[in-house]
């Protein structure tokens, strides 16, 4: 699975390794409270993107947890909102 972010600036696009995606819908379709699982690496790269504020943990070894782990995952970061984005070659997004 992989995150695209829109750049806004000369790079377009870039493109991020991820392993799992949940977010809600304002009421405006826009998405807010992203969490996104993958390597420490990856999270504090995509962060660059944030656009109010972001926080990360690292996961431990109980529930989604351990599958999510067991892809690649380390860690999982919440974003209050990031600039344009598209979730591609994903089996599922899941959003509330």
């Amino acid at each position: 699975m992989k995150i695209r972010i829109k750049t806004n600036d000369y790079r377009g696009f870039e493109e991020f390794p991820i392993v799992s995606i949940r977010y809600s819908l304002d009421e405006n379709g826009v998405p807010v409270d992203i969490a996104i699982r993958a390597t420490e690496q990856t999270l504090e790269h995509i962060a660059e993107f944030s656009m109010i504020g972001w926080n990360m943990k690292e996961l431990d070894d109980y529930g989604s947890n351990f599958i999510d782990k067991a892809k690649g995952a380390t860690h999982e970061a919440l974003y209050a909102r990031l600039q344009h984005f598209n979730v591609i070659e994903a089996s599922e997004v899941i959003y509330k």
